[in-house]
This record gives structure tokens, C-alpha cells and sequence, in this order.
């Protein structure tokens, strides 16, 4: 019985997951290497609204989505 109970749970932490609520966080660097980007030419994109990012931890990080959708992917 436990085991059934044991792969429900599993299963259900697979499907969030899987459902892309695991999405990749980028550094700035990361980005750069990502995108071919400079740093500055980062930077300038998140100045001008261009590109969202996090910087709450003190530092910029971004979804890959967000990346993404700046390089019109």
C-alpha cells in the first residue's frame, strides 16, 4: 500500500517538473556566452526595458525564456 502511495507522489513531482515550472536561470555571463552578447550589450537591454531580469540575489539573473524572447526566439 505505502508503495503505490510512494509512486503517486513521485509521479506527481515528475508532472511539475516536466510542466516547465523548472525553468533555467542564466547568469549575466551565461547570457553573454548564450547570446553572443557583450556584457555592456546586456546590460544596455535590461537599461532600455529590452530584456527582463531578476536582481534580487544582487546580482542580474535571468529565465531563459526571457533570454529567449529578447533574441526574438
Amino acid at each position: 500500500m505505502m508503495g503505490k502511495d510512494l509512486t503517486t507522489k513521485i509521479n506527481k513531482i515528475y508532472e511539475h517538473i516536466s510542466n516547465g515550472n523548472n525553468e533555467q536561470w542564466l547568469s549575466l555571463n551565461e547570457v553573454c556566452d548564450y547570446s553572443r552578447l557583450s556584457p555592456s550589450t546586456i546590460r544596455r537591454a535590461i537599461q532600455v526595458g529590452k530584456l527582463k531580469a531578476s536582481k534580487t540575489t544582487g546580482k542580474y539573473l535571468f529565465k531563459r525564456s526571457w533570454v529567449d524572447t529578447f533574441l526574438g526566439g
